[in-house]
């Protein structure tokens, strides 16, 4: 798979991690051209209906576009289905995975981690009651975002799964070229970590292109969360009251 005409890469994530604007980022370089298909894999294990994505053909030299003459091509990976039991995977994320992996050294992994749990999971919780999941930058934002509720167990929950999680997509890709961006970097540092991320993929680094999307959930936690007071109370002398206002 060394002949590859471009570069492939993958951004692994969860829900919530700002996969969607990094890949936007990426595809959006201003000099040179780069292919993102975004999400690959469904909740169900099936390749999700992206253009050019079929089971058969991921990533390789069948899905590369002359006329575009992309130097870049990626997409990013659902990773729950992937590290089940060999007889519990769904056939397809499994052929996808060891597809994935047999692209040693091609393939450039961008694990995009997010550090404040508590944060993604109220974003991922308010945009399951309004159904708004993005937002483009010169669309309107002005909609109502309700407040929800966590328990100390629910978050918990999330915790221990967004760790496995995290730790089981690099111990996939352990033998591939990676770099690691967090959220918060990216956030706070855009254009530092984008020229970093455009380096790792061996793009130009000297143009930034503006930001595709807005963030979505502005408010604190205190504002988002109805029993704020309550949960981060039952929190005291855990090393997680750091992910708190």
């Amino acid at each position: 798979m060394s002949d590859l005409p471009f570069t492939p890469y993958i951004v692994t994530a969860l829900g919530r991690d700002g996969s969607s604007w990094l890949g936007g980022l990426i595809q959006d370089h201003p000099t040179v051209k780069v292919r993102w298909d975004g999400e690959l894999l469904m909740m169900d294990g099936s390749i999700k209906p992206t253009s050019g994505i079929k089971a058969a053909v991921i990533l390789d030299e069948k899905t590369y576009n002359k006329n575009n003459s992309c130097v870049a091509s990626g997409l990013k990976l659902t990773p729950w289905m992937l590290w089940r039991p060999p007889k519990a995977r769904f056939p397809v994320a499994s052929g996808v995975v060891d597809y994935l992996r047999a692209l040693t050294p091609t393939l450039r992994v961008i694990h995009l981690e997010r550090r404040n749990y508590l944060r993604s999971y109220v974003s991922r919780k308010v945009a399951g009651e309004t159904g708004i999941w993005q937002i483009r930058s010169k669309e309107k934002s002005h909609y109502r975002r309700p407040q929800v509720k966590i328990t100390r167990q629910e978050l918990l929950n999330r915790v221990r799964y967004r760790k496995d999680s995290y730790a089981n997509l690099r111990k996939l890709f352990a033998n591939h070229p990676s770099l690691s961006v967090t959220y918060e970097d990216l956030r706070q540092g855009r254009d530092k970590t984008l020229r970093g991320v455009y380096q790792f993929l061996g793009l130009d680094s000297g143009s930034l292109p503006e930001n595709a999307l807005q963030k979505q959930e502005y408010r604190s936690l205190r504002e988002s969360i109805s029993d704020y007071d309550q949960l981060k109370k039952s929190f005291i002398g855990s090393p997680l009251l750091a992910m708190f206002d």
